[in-house]
């Protein structure tokens, strides 16, 4: 009887992580995708200035990947991505890593990975608009920082893993 109430509120747990799951991933694409729309709509040849002129809104058509890397391969930069998504998205549905980190990690990476696969599809180009003035550094958008800070969450999550992996065998 005790197992069978454990299954079930696992069951539970599982429905309500998936859904929350789902829900979150289409709520950051769609920001991601919204902010973009504005940008290309209102920034078109001009920035805007923020954190005291640190950083700016400056429109810029990405054809290539991170830094303008592989520009003009756009076929291969639609195929990496469906290849990382995919099973980014086929472990965090399945619950197959319990953990939080992980999961929040892999949601971010997938609506990274989404958000920028969608710009490519439909517009051909990345749009990009955040641009650090304070250092030479390329002009990115939050599909980007989305899968930028889910790998250093997974990087994370796995040193601790590694650590207490280490430390059980240890013992």
């Amino acid at each position: 009887m005790y197992a069978q109430i454990q299954r079930t509120r696992h069951k539970n747990y599982s429905i309500k992580w998936s859904v929350f799951s789902a829900i979150a991933l289409i709520l950051l694409v769609s920001i991601d995708q919204a902010v973009k729309e504005y940008i290309v709509l209102h920034l078109k040849n001009q920035e805007f200035p923020l954190l005291g002129r640190l950083i700016y809104f400056t429109y810029a058509q990405n054809y290539g990947a991170a830094f303008g890397i592989f520009e003009g391969a756009r076929w291969l930069l639609i195929g990496l991505p469906i290849i990382m998504v995919i099973p980014c998205m086929f472990i965090l549905f399945s619950q197959r890593i319990k953990s939080t980190l992980a999961s929040i990690s892999l949601l971010l990476i997938s609506a990274g990975g989404i958000g920028n696969l969608i710009d490519r599809i439909f517009r051909v180009y990345v749009v990009d608009f955040i641009n650090p003035k304070f250092i030479n550094f390329a002009i990115f958008n939050i599909a980007d920082s989305f899968v930028v800070v889910g790998a250093i969450l997974l990087c994370i999550y796995l040193f601790i893993r590694e650590g207490k992996l280490h430390r059980s065998t240890n013992k």
